[in-house]
């Protein structure tokens, strides 16, 4: 039986294994929420971060938003950014659809050519934490390959 790995998903194994700064731990447990993984990791809050699938009730554009676990995008207006108004939090199988991953398992590198913005205080840390491709993984990544990733559109604050 053959299976069918999608191109990003490709990538990012690909790159856990040729950059030994991005270490991908997997977990007998589900690291889905930021709580879970918490729990289940022993990484502090602060050092994660969420990677979250919009799309516009208008255009059907979708954006990807890469901010701090503390932090939430204000779909109403996403400040000195993405398009004001009608975002709304893309679906589940929308997600697993656009970038090859599941919502909770969605790392902020390797998601294909999606526009990103990113928070600001993302950037200021050293090291992130980050959804590992499934919801059984999390990788642990400097923050400075969210910008090598390439298709930033914009650094911006997000409340």
């Amino acid at each position: 039986m053959i299976i069918d790995i999608h191109p990003n998903y490709k990538k990012l194994l690909e790159l856990v294994d040729s950059r030994p700064e991005i270490v991908r731990f997997i977990f007998q447990n589900r690291v889905k929420t930021v709580d879970e993984a918490i729990e289940v990791s022993g990484f502090k809050k602060s050092q994660f971060i969420k990677t979250i699938i919009l799309r516009h009730k208008d255009t059907d554009e979708f954006v990807i938003s890469i901010l701090k676990a503390g932090s939430n995008v204000d779909r109403k207006v996403l400040r000195e950014g993405v398009k004001p108004k009608r975002w709304k939090l893309a679906t589940i199988a929308e997600v697993l659809e656009l970038t090859g991953f599941p919502i909770g398992g969605v790392p902020a590198i390797c998601l294909g050519s999606l526009t990103k913005y990113v928070d600001p205080r993302v950037l200021k840390e050293e090291f992130v934490v980050s959804g590992g491709g499934d919801e059984m993984s999390l990788i642990k990544l400097p923050s400075r390959l969210i910008i090598e990733d390439g298709a930033i559109e914009k650094i911006v604050s997000f409340g």
